[in-house]
């Protein structure tokens, strides 16, 4: 009888894999796809606001553009305005001259050229301004939308200076306008008004401006009649020395529009000459 077989030794146990540990969140791809978004989004943000400021400044850019084109068309009827009031005046105040020598004595005139010297020393003259642009300008608070100091400082000057207004309100409230009007018949009056009354010279002509008021005419009145105006001039105890003041006003007109205000003449003429 053969001996038993032993059984097999038994075999070492397999060592068991541990337990697999839990998953931990990875937050990587996450911080990935976080950071993409916000950079997407800051930069959406930034080019936003890069295209508005670039729209708003080019929107600037044309309000500046187009005011400055508008001031400068107003700045420079100005500019001519200014210079056919300093002729204006002046002619008016050789005529004063005239007819203030005629009436001292110093100087012999026909009736006819006196009386019309006498009512020429009359007239005046105010300029209708062209202060839209500017008004809107300073209203909305944009006049530092003009660049050119020049241009910003004439505008400033000619439209705040009350001298151009007072020159008219005197000439209207003139003692010797008031004398004259007073002893000359009306149909003389109206006739020195038709034939040597003020030339109105186009906008921006300069070479219209000599003789806009000193011009030669002749009036279509009966000689004696002239005569008989003349002489009741002469005779009028309030017409020299009311002539006498008007030409003093005179002087002063011209003066001030030519020396008193040399800054705002000077950049005046500095406008005006880029058109002309």
């Amino acid at each position: 009888m053969e001996p038993p077989v032993p059984p097999p030794p038994a075999s070492a146990p397999l060592p068991t894999d541990p337990a697999p540990r839990p998953r931990r969140w990875d937050w990587r791809p996450k911080l990935r796809w976080f950071a993409a978004e916000i950079l997407i989004v800051v930069c959406g943000v930034l080019i936003a606001v890069g295209i508005n400021a670039w729209w708003a400044k080019r929107a600037t850019a044309q309000r500046a553009a187009a005011f400055t084109s508008r001031l400068t068309d107003d700045v420079r009827y100005e500019a001519w305005a200014h210079e056919w009031l300093i002729q204006y005046y002046t002619e008016a105040l050789q005529n004063a001259e005239r007819a203030a020598a005629a009436l001292s004595g110093d100087t012999t005139l026909t009736d006819e050229a006196f009386l019309v010297a006498a009512y020429r020393a009359t007239q005046y003259k105010q300029n209708e301004r062209a202060r839209a642009t500017y008004d809107e300008l300073v209203s909305t608070g944009e006049i530092g939308l003009i660049a050119d100091d020049t241009l910003r400082e004439a505008a400033i000057g000619v439209f705040t200076t009350p001298y151009f207004q007072q020159i008219g309100e005197q000439g209207v409230q003139s003692e010797y306008r008031r004398a004259f009007r007073r002893v000359a018949p009306a149909a003389v009056q109206r006739e020195l008004l038709r034939a040597c009354g003020d030339r109105w010279p186009d906008p921006g002509d300069y070479n219209a401006l000599v003789g806009v008021l000193d011009y030669p005419c002749t009036l279509d009145l009966p000689p004696e009649r002239v005569a008989r105006t003349a002489a009741a001039l002469r005779a009028d105890p309030e017409i020299r020395p009311a002539l006498q003041h008007r030409y003093g006003d005179l002087q002063t007109v011209v003066s001030d529009l030519t020396e008193g205000t040399p800054t705002l003449l000077a950049n005046l003429r500095h406008v005006a000459a880029r058109d002309r």
